[in-house]
């Protein structure tokens, strides 16, 4: 593999190179000399939006106008829109509450009792008999 940087070994042990591989934001040259990715201003995401819908550009031009892939041209428009939306989107008025939360009150009354009494006969019986009744969390059925 060929690499372009002559100061390898500076630019693996943190320090800077001078050299114009470097300085054009190439990342991580021992593995390949991959370019850095290229970020957008709101200004430029903005600028994006209208070319897309206004002036009806696909990804793909966009993206050669830009300078990004295409995918990340798309990945902008998808963010962009879900943002909108989230905007555009009414809030839900609350439902009125039925008039019969007194008996629903009751029944939940009644269920937590009913789990108390189960729970204290479960411990009464496993002191009689000396054994823990109940289920141990992770066992496995057995064959």
């Amino acid at each position: 593999m060929m690499l372009n940087c002559k100061l390898l070994k500076i630019r693996l042990l943190g320090n800077s190179c001078a050299c114009k591989t470097c300085r054009e934001g190439v990342s991580r040259p021992e593995i390949g000399l991959h370019n850095s990715s290229k970020q957008m201003n709101n200004k430029q995401e903005e600028q994006l939006h209208y070319d897309h819908v206004v002036n009806k550009l696909s990804y793909r031009k966009l993206a050669l106008k830009y300078g990004v892939h295409f995918t990340t041209i798309g990945r902008i428009l998808m963010a962009r829109s879900n943002k909108q939306e989230q905007k555009a989107a009414v809030p839900v008025t609350q439902e009125p509450i039925p008039d019969d939360i007194a008996l629903l009150k009751e029944e939940l009354r009644k269920a937590k009792l009913m789990i108390e009494l189960q729970e204290i006969m479960l411990d009464i019986a496993s002191k009689e008999l000396g054994v823990d009744i109940r289920k141990k969390p992770g066992t496995r059925q057995s064959k």
